[in-house]
């Protein structure tokens, strides 16, 4: 067999088994359902509904732990949720004080941990660039927990680099997968007010949901958290987000922009080329980081 028919054929296997992996999602819904176990002791939470190869799904969270996980709904006792009980839950606590500041268009939501550790944070907004491979091999190197803000639009255009945080994630590394909407539009020279997903014509449903989406097609599951694109919301959005059972996660450690970390600090860096600064402020204050630890959202 000729070296490059043999080379065309082990393309076509691997076609063929990427597409069998990632079968496609439909008739997606937000829902806010009690799942757990009658002999459960934490409160589980489906956020979402939907079809997967003609399997009915769920999205659950754990209440206690804020940690999902993707569920067939046969293997699930779902009812309407009692408030009350709910709100004697972690999950509605963090709920209740990503909602205290959002009214503020910057940086809204929840900005810190209640703990000495640190949270890493590391946004993939759209890019052209390669992404920042020194960061990675390290993080992969220092089995460092990751938050990594995913948007769709970079994933379909960087699938190798997206198939490797996959595979860290599966083997050294704990990513929580954080939602930073499907396209993250911005304008440069645009205010604020009229840009990110504040900008006219957005459709929040595609931007948030969609992204949800398309985790899941790519083998992801998203986790309970969303980080704006730009940090900038506005209260009818973030009301929005809060309603789908998301919680809005800020940060108070931009490194590129000078912020220092603190224990506690969800540190913001970008991991997609467009901000080099922050990753080089990321090695310069490692290790104050490292004393600090980093642990997982």
């Amino acid at each position: 067999m000729g070296k490059n028919l043999l080379v065309f054929l082990i393309i076509i296997v691997n076609t063929v088994f990427t597409l069998a992996a990632t079968a496609k999602v439909e008739n997606y819904q937000p829902v806010f359902l009690d799942c757990s176990r009658s002999d459960a002791q934490a409160f589980a939470v489906a956020i979402r509904q939907f079809q997967q190869n003609g399997v009915a799904m769920s999205l659950v969270v754990e209440a206690n732990s804020l940690k999902t996980k993707i569920a067939r709904q046969q293997d699930l006792s779902c009812k309407q949720i009692n408030r009350e009980s709910f709100a004697r839950t972690y999950y509605s606590q963090v709920l209740q004080q990503a909602a205290a500041n959002k009214a503020q268009m910057a940086n809204a939501g929840v900005r810190r941990v209640n703990r000495e550790q640190v949270a890493l944070t590391v946004d993939m907004c759209p890019s052209s660039k390669a992404y920042e491979s020194r960061f990675y091999d390290w993080a992969e190197s220092a089995k460092a927990a990751l938050g990594v803000a995913l948007t769709a639009a970079w994933g379909m255009r960087h699938p190798s680099e997206l198939a490797r945080l996959k595979e860290m994630s599966k083997t050294t590394n704990d990513i929580t997968w954080i939602n930073h909407s499907y396209y993250h539009r911005y304008r440069a020279g645009v205010a604020n007010a009229q840009n990110f997903l504040l900008m006219d014509g957005t459709n929040i449903d595609a931007e948030v949901l969609g992204n949800e989406v398309f985790m899941i097609e790519n083998g992801i599951v998203p986790s309970v958290y969303f980080r704006f694109p730009g940090l900038i919301s506005s209260d009818g959005i973030i009301t929005k987000i809060l309603g789908w059972g998301l919680i809005p996660l800020g940060s108070d450690a931009w490194l590129a922009k000078g912020e220092a970390p603190k224990a506690g600090s969800i540190i913001l860096i970008h991991g997609n080329g467009n901000e080099p600064t922050g990753i080089t402020a990321f090695f310069r204050h490692l290790n104050q980081i490292l004393r600090f630890g980093i642990g997982s959202l």
